[in-house]
């Protein structure tokens, strides 16, 4: 046994930034010093290197000795341990002496290595990979065999992970919060970690997702969809990655924590490079990968790398002078642990991660200091945050400006030349290659089988036929007769085959408006119109589909086919210049391959203009259009994504588009249209299979549901019928008014405080007039027009709507308006008993689907609900059910669900082009019914004409192409919303601007009309629209702007004026120009 001098406490000293150790060196000298002098008499000392200079181990001249040029800058820095020479060595060792003992902190391989070298003995601790339990847990290891045999003595059973992680998991369901993600079944996850992070470095090079594309596109082959989790702490750097993911059909960015994921049954497998994620998952029964290498490895105690699990007891002197009784003399030293175990290492340190989704005290805690931090401090930090940047999208996507300069280009030459596919014609599927796919689904009927992959065979089948080439190109029919031979089919079969493509081209093929606004700008010029393709269709074929898309005008085609040669080698071109005889610069050409129309035209001097496909430029301008490549199944997703992408582009875009293009019918027919078609064939597959015959669509959200569902359901005989029918909170808590009691229920639903007037008008339909002026004062009111203030003034207020002059006239009122109501929905069989009948609305508690079978008597029921809440089954009873589309029966308290974030903003999109409905009326000798009507609605009603005109255009198209394509389309509640909740989250002006003057009425409970964007400098009345309220006040970068540019956040808290802070931020322009202050309108050139 050997008596050590110095314990050194240490953070790496050789891999880590001096400052990064000492932040580190700090907490680890004033936590362990005590327990360790206690344990030894040894007092622990910090040892910390620096960078460039200074006392001490000086890092640059370690590595130098070596001839290795260190990075000083970098957090981390890699290095080869086996190229550190025997001087760099030596040098450590003046530093560093056998006699010592290092305590440090997460020392990477290569100083261990070093370390080992040097005989110095060492007690390395990491933060342990398991962070859901008590406390956080260290991994322990050493060098020493002795102190590593007693660490172990101290190991952590894995039982106990095993048993926490059963914990965690329950209580996403049963517990405190009962918040489960939304996840795809049989998803995988992948753990994105810190840029930096020690444990991703490989040979010098920090690793991550793009390093691994070939194993993640295996992974994405096997599961349903691969959930990228950025970490929490990583704002910048990672752009190339969120990019990829962006792009990736099969990923999907995602911020649910991470306990939330692991607990879903729905997520199998979890996978990143080393991240601390990939083991925790281990406990909740998924599978896992390490791309590269976990942080440590744990539990084994014959395996020297190995570190044992420490639970807390190396605070205690016991536990040192037990460990290091090995190597030095120890002494008797008391069990010191905390009194209360939970927590202490974890808030001492802020080692929190996703502990607050959890733990009900850390997420209490959290909510509370975020409630109570001051408001002008929450000002401060809202100030700091920099505006917005709106980027308009990068070369060409069809401004009213870049068109403008294509027809000037048209105009100045003599020959414009234009590709055929996706230049003049594009497909209604988002890529050309997506038809393939769909085709194959109908092919097994016309090969009996015989081709078991239709698409690897059908990309074999020109190298199949080569023998029937015409020089560069070989013709669909040769390719397809040659597939026939290889497969043992007859060449009839192979015909059908060629056939069902040409059919199926047909069906898809529509004209392209920017090709086709450019050749009619041409033709109108009397320029001479050529068409150019590689194409290997006949030109008969060629005729029949330009005719079908209304293309006339060109003098000539030349077609690949017909010729022998390809633009895609140039040779089709040099065709083209022998046959025109002109000079190539007179020949403009435009196209969408970059390849064969941009370059190859450039080497033959051709003046070309790029068009990309209406693919590229939806996807370059349209968040919302991005977010449908997360649709699961690829043939729908091809379609929606190709019919959203087509409308987008059939019309000039602002320069600065956002989701919907500023176009309220792009917004019903791509971004609403999917949500509402999904949904209306959602309600019909459900009822179809439960057997139901009749579909009541509830007022007034079920009515554009309704019209979706007849489109849906017209052709199908079987389908069960449909019914609009009139129904209303107002409508069917009057009728079921009996009795006082069932007054006082009516009044359970709060109101704003407001004249007796206005409240039983709009609660009970009651006309305060016929009340005596001495029934109010007996309550102490003066009159109807005093305001009735139900938290204040409780008793006096029930009392009065309850009293035998006010009841009397709400019980005749409730009993002829119940009469109208029920006579109404006899009229649609609704007191049927041999009807099988669902019930359709947005949703959410199933309260009118209960009111209205209670009202007429229905034992049993169903309702498809867009989204359904938690209590729905209390409300419903056990002899009715319910279903939900995009969500089903989630928690009222779970404001992080998309729809629930926005839940307004999606009843806006259901409402029709009616007011509330109140009640019918038979006043006029005739029944009639009642709706709300205010002028401030007009705006919302011509706006949701056109949103719903457009949803019903979407939903045409889909079951046309559907109905054409022969195939069963596949669109989860979930997915159907990604435009809109993508829309929701990150509006642009131009989306913004669309809700103008649009608002919401509440009359039954007497609230005055919520605005979805604020009028401007109406500060008293915030944005409904959180999102939007702030989009709009950012400003759009000018094309000439400054180069500095300063948000008008920061100028205001200088304005001590209110009027004039309200100016400012109503008018910035007008504010400095009108200023009297040189200074002051200096700065406003600089303001955005």
């Amino acid at each position: 046994m050997t008596t050590k001098s110095r314990i050194l406490v240490c953070s790496d000293p050789l891999m880590t930034k001096s400052s990064e150790q000492a932040s580190n060196n700090r907490w680890l000298l004033d936590l362990l010093q005590r327990p360790i002098e206690r344990a030894t008499g040894i007092k622990p000392q910090s040892f910390l290197s620096q960078d460039v200079e200074g006392d001490g181990l000086i890092r640059t001249k370690f590595f130098e000795l070596s001839s290795i040029e260190i990075d000083s800058a970098a957090t981390q820095f890699w290095f080869n341990s086996e190229a550190v020479t025997q001087k760099s060595l030596d040098y450590l060792g003046q530093h560093l002496k056998q006699s010592d003992l290092v305590v440090g902190y997460e020392l990477s391989e290569q100083t261990r290595a070093l370390l080992n070298r040097l005989s110095v003995p060492y007690v390395d601790m990491w933060l342990h990979q398991i962070r859901f339990m008590d406390d956080v847990l260290f991994g322990f290891n050493s060098n020493n065999p002795g102190i590593r045999g007693k660490l172990f003595n101290f190991d952590l059973p894995e039982d106990q992970m095993y048993l926490y992680a059963d914990r965690v998991r329950i209580q996403t369901y049963r517990g405190w919060r009962r918040v489960e993600a939304d996840l795809l079944e049989n998803s995988a996850l992948f753990v994105g970690q810190m840029l930096n992070d020690k444990s991703v470095c490989a040979n010098g090079k920090m690793l991550n997702l793009l390093d691994f594309k070939e194993r993640v596109e295996d992974v994405a082959q096997k599961y349903s969809r691969i959930y990228y989790a950025r970490h929490p702490y990583l704002n910048e750097g990672d752009e190339e990655i969120l990019r990829f993911v962006e792009r990736h059909p099969n990923l999907e960015l995602t911020d649910i924590p991470s306990y939330r994921m692991l607990s879903n049954p729905n997520l199998a497998h979890v996978f990143g490079v080393s991240s601390s994620v990939i083991q925790e998952a281990k406990y909740f029964g998924k599978s896992t990968e390490y791309l590269f290498k976990p942080a440590l490895t744990y539990g084994d105690k014959a395996d020297p790398q190995s570190y044992a699990t420490v639970f807390q007891e190396f605070v205690s002197p016991h536990f040192w002078a037990d460990i290091l009784s090995p190597i030095m003399l120890t002494q008797d030293s008391a069990k010191v642990l905390f009194q209360d175990p939970k927590d202490k290492i974890r808030d001492m340190l802020g080692f929190y991660w996703s502990y607050a989704d959890i733990d009900k005290t850390e997420h209490t805690r959290q909510r509370v200091n975020h409630s109570i931090r001051p408001a002008a401090a929450q000002k401060a930090q809202h100030l700091m945050q920099p505006a917005k940047t709106w980027k308009a999208p990068e070369g060409f996507y069809q401004t009213d400006a870049q068109i403008d300069a294509l027809n000037t280009k048209i105009d100045a030459h003599s020959v414009i030349s234009f590709d055929i596919f996706d230049t003049l014609i594009e497909r209604t599927v988002n890529w050309p290659g997506d038809l393939h796919p769909i085709m194959a689904l109908q092919t097994p009927q016309i090969t009996g089988g015989k081709i078991e992959d239709f698409l690897a065979a059908r990309r074999e089948a020109r190298n199949l036929a080569l023998d029937k080439a015409n020089g560069e190109e070989v013709l669909l029919k040769d390719r397809y007769q040659a597939m026939a031979r290889h497969y043992g089919l007859t060449p009839e079969q192979g015909e059908e085959l060629h056939q069902l493509e040409l059919k199926l081209e047909l069906e898809v093929c529509k004209p392209r408006f920017a090709g086709v606004q450019a050749l009619e700008r041409a033709v109108k010029s009397g320029k001479r119109v050529i068409l150019v393709s590689d194409i290997f269709f006949e030109r008969d074929f060629i005729l029949a589909l330009l005719k079908s898309c209304g293309i006339t005008g060109y003098d000539r085609i030349y077609l690949s086919s017909e010729e022998g040669v390809l633009k895609q080698t140039g040779r089709l071109f040099d065709v083209v210049l022998k046959e025109e005889g002109v000079k190539p610069k007179k020949i403009l050409h435009l196209g969408d391959n970059a390849k064969s129309d941009i370059e190859m035209g450039l080497t033959r001097d051709l003046s070309v203009f790029h068009l990309p496909e209406k693919r590229v430029i939806a996807e370059r301008s349209s968040p919302a259009i991005c977010a449908m490549k997360h649709i699961s199944d690829a043939d729908t997703r091809s379609l929606v994504t190709g019919l959203a992408s087509r409308r987008f582009t059939q019309s000039a875009l602002p320069e600065f588009p956002g989701n919907s293009g500023g176009k309220t019918d792009f917004l019903g027919y791509g971004i609403a249209g999917p949500m509402f078609w999904g949904f209306a064939r959602w309600i019909a597959e459900n009822a179809r299979s439960q057997g139901l015959t009749d579909l009541y669509f509830l007022a007034r959200d079920g009515d554009i549901a309704k019209r979706c569902y007849d489109i849906i359901s017209q052709d199908d005989p079987n389908a069960p019928r449909s019914h609009y029918v009139l129904a209303s909170r107002r409508a069917v808590n009057v009728a079921r008014i009996h009795s006082k009691e069932d007054i006082l229920h009516n009044l359970e639903t709060n109101f704003t405080p407001c004249s007796f007037e206005t409240l039983l008008m709009n609660r009970f339909g009651v006309d305060a007039e016929l009340i005596e002026e001495a029934v109010f004062k007996r309550f102490g009111y003066d009159s109807m027009h005093d305001k009735a203030n139900r938290n204040t003034h409780r008793d006096r207020v029930l009392g009065l709507v309850t009293s035998d002059e006010v009841s009397a006239l709400i019980l005749k009122n409730a009993a002829k308006e119940r009469e109208l109501l029920m006579a109404n929905y006899r009229a649609h069989g609704l007191d049927d008993p041999t009807r099988k009948s669902g019930f359709i609305d947005i949703g959410h508690s199933g309260t009118l689907q209960s009111a209205i079978c209670k009202i007429m008597g229905i034992a049993n029921s169903v309702g498809y609900y867009f989204a359904t809440k938690d209590d729905i089954d209390a409300n419903l009873g056990p002899n009715h059910s319910s279903h939900g589309y995009v969500v089903d029966r989630i928690d009222h308290k779970d404001a992080g669900h998309p729809y629930q974030k926005h839940i307004l903003m999606f009843e806006l999109l259901f409402q029709n082009k009616d007011g509330s409905f109140l009640c019918f009326s038979d006043d006029t000798g005739r029944v009639m019914p009642q709706f709300i009507d205010l002028p401030s609605e007009q705006p919302r009603i011509e706006f949701i004409k056109t949103v719903h005109a457009a949803v019903l255009e979407f939903v045409r198209d889909m079951e046309e192409a559907c109905a054409a394509l022969s195939f069963k389309p596949q669109l989860t509640g979930s997915e159907a919303i990604l435009p809109y909740s993508q829309m929701l989250k990150a509006p642009w002006p131009a989306d913004v601007a669309l809700f103008d003057q649009i608002g919401f009425e509440n009359k039954y409970s007497a609230r005055d009309i919520r605005w979805i964007i604020a009028p401007e400098g109406d500060d008293s009345a915030p944005s409904l629209w959180v999102e939007g309220g702030e989009a709009i006040r950012k400003p759009l970068p000018s094309r000439a702007s400054s180069a500095i540019s300063i948000p008008v956040e920061f100028i205001t808290p200088f304005i001590r004026s209110e009027r004039l802070n309200r100016k400012l931020r109503r008018d910035p322009e007008a504010f400095f120009a009108d200023s009297k202050k040189p200074l002051v309108r200096m700065v406003g050139k600089f303001v955005s």
